[in-house]
């Protein structure tokens, strides 16, 4: 079965779902490691279906959680429309945001102002989700990486460390703030503001997360940023 087939038997399948699929142009917007999407053009209006990848569990994705997260934050309108989920959190189809996604090396003082706020707004909103667990979190991906032998946990001394801090760190008392944890690169510059897409990995994570990954230089909290360049490090390599 070629794409174009399966997407329109996802589609058709869906009820109450307003699309002529006779008339839907379906368009490759790009994959990754979570999921692949797709661009859904109809009669002047454009949606996006996002397909999970076979993989996306080991990367400690919570698509519940992302969902509850893109449903509290709707009010605020910097996160896009959701139109539909199905019931097992496979697919989702949400409303297409036209803009230009932000780059870090081109970002301004006053972009950096403009994320801020943004990142305060949400993070004033409370979810009912848990305190995101950064030491479990990182511990599949180390896991996981000591099975394809791509670290040698026991022999890594910088790493052994690290989870000796984020396991006194996790055990804080920390007030866990609604957290989106891959800010910089799902960023997107619109006519009306900043829209913050692929929510995929937030929950209810430490307040400076978002803030170090928009300007670690200003950000004084120095175990942040080497948790931040542990996740991607790991991430990376996963």
């Amino acid at each position: 079965m070629n794409i174009s087939k399966k997407i329109k038997k996802i589609l058709k399948n869906i009820n109450g779902l307003n699309i002529n699929l006779n008339e839907t142009e379906i368009i490759y917007l790009g994959d990754g490691k979570t999921n692949e999407s797709y661009l859904l053009n109809y009669e002047n209006n454009k949606l996006v279906l996002r397909l999970n990848s076979k993989n996306y569990l080991k990367l400690g994705i919570d698509r519940k959680s992302e969902l509850e997260i893109l449903k509290t934050l709707k009010k605020t309108r910097i996160v896009p429309n959701i139109i539909y989920c199905d019931d097992s959190y496979e697919f989702l189809i949400y409303e297409y945001i036209e803009g230009l996604n932000l780059e870090l090396d081109k970002i301004t003082k006053e972009d950096k102002n403009s994320l801020r706020d943004l990142i305060q707004i949400y993070q004033e909103i409370k979810v009912d989700l848990p305190k995101f667990d950064y030491f479990n979190h990182l511990s599949k991906y180390r896991d996981l990486l000591i099975k394809n032998k791509k670290i040698d946990f026991f022999q890594n001394n910088e790493i052994n460390i690290f989870f000796h801090k984020l396991k006194k760190f996790q055990e804080l008392d920390w007030p866990p703030k609604i957290t989106h944890h891959d800010l910089i690169s799902n960023v997107i510059r619109t006519k009306n503001g900043f829209k913050i897409l692929d929510w995929e990995y937030a929950g209810n994570g430490h307040p400076d997360f978002d803030f170090c990954s928009l300007d670690s230089k200003k950000e004084n909290n120095k175990f942040i940023r080497q948790l931040i360049k542990f996740t991607n490090d790991f991430w990376y390599q996963v």
